[in-house]
C-alpha cells in the first residue's frame, strides 16, 4: 500500500477515534467523557490536514500548514490530558494525576494514531537527504 493512502486511511482512524470513550472517574456514576466533546478543539487542525491530503494539487503553504497542524493535534492532547476536568466543568486546574487515572482506552488510541500519523507524515513529506555529500 502507498503511503499516501495509508495516511489517508491513518488520518480517517484520527477523526473517528473522536467517536471513543476518552476520559471518567466512574463510568456509572458519571458516564463517559466522549472524544466528541472536544471536537472543537480538533476542527481547525484536522480540516486543515485532510484539505492537505484530499486536495488533487499540493503547495507547500498547504503542506507546511498541515505539519503545523499534526504537531498541533498531539499537543492538544497533552493539554486535554490534563485539562478535561475544567473543560467539563468538573474541577479547575491542569491535573496531571488525575489525567493518568480516569484516561480511557479510546484516549490513549487517538494519542496513538495521532503520533502514528506524525511519523508517517514526517516520512512521506519531511523527505531528509540520507547522505549529504550527495546533495552538495
Amino acid at each position: 500500500m502507498k503511503l499516501k493512502k495509508f495516511l489517508r486511511i491513518l488520518f480517517l482512524l484520527c477523526v473517528f477515534s473522536l467517536c471513543l470513550p476518552w476520559f471518567t472517574y466512574n463510568a456509572k456514576v458519571m458516564g463517559y467523557r466522549w472524544g466528541i466533546l472536544f471536537v472543537k478543539w480538533y476542527a481547525l487542525p484536522f480540516v486543515l490536514i485532510g484539505i492537505y491530503l484530499f486536495k488533487e494539487k499540493k503547495s507547500e503553504i498547504a503542506a507546511l500548514l498541515a505539519e503545523i497542524s499534526a504537531i498541533a493535534n498531539l499537543a492538544i492532547s497533552v493539554v486535554l490530558f490534563g485539562r478535561w476536568q475544567e473543560l467539563c466543568n468538573i474541577a479547575a486546574g491542569f491535573r496531571w494525576g488525575d489525567g493518568f487515572r480516569t484516561a480511557q482506552a479510546g484516549f490513549w488510541a487517538a494519542v496513538g494514531l495521532m503520533l502514528l500519523f506524525f511519523m508517517a507524515f514526517q516520512v512521506e513529506f519531511c523527505k531528509f537527504p540520507v547522505d549529504a555529500k550527495k546533495t552538495e
